[in-house]
């Protein structure tokens, strides 16, 4: 990951192989690598990222993902508010539109 290689903290991520879903103890974040498939046919065109907390949960939503033609990831979760910043510039590297948003997870 990008962010990692920069020093930013991020949380462990996985390909949701069986071997992984297999040794998971405990909470999770299942999520496709790519959300957004468009022009690409696949319905839907944005795939979900859950939080599973339950054995069962795990096991579908990797099961989803894939049934929608992507490919599925396990993430540690990490605990407290989700700050994220989005950020659009044009192709000299001026700054268009940022985007900040906080979310409690839960």
């Amino acid at each position: 990951m990008a962010a990692g290689k920069a020093g930013v903290v991020v949380p462990a991520t996985e390909p949701a192989s069986e071997e992984a879903l297999a040794s998971l103890d405990g909470p999770a974040i299942v999520k496709a690598r790519l959300h957004v498939q468009l022009g690409t046919g696949v319905r839907p065109p944005r795939l979900d990222t859950v939080m599973a907390s339950t054995r069962p949960r795990r096991r579908r939503g990797p099961a989803e993902i894939r049934m929608a033609g992507g490919e599925p990831l396990l993430q540690e979760l990490v605990p407290g508010s989700l700050v994220e910043v989005a950020l659009i510039a044009d192709g000299d590297g001026a700054l268009l539109v940022e985007v900040h948003q906080v979310a409690e997870l839960g």
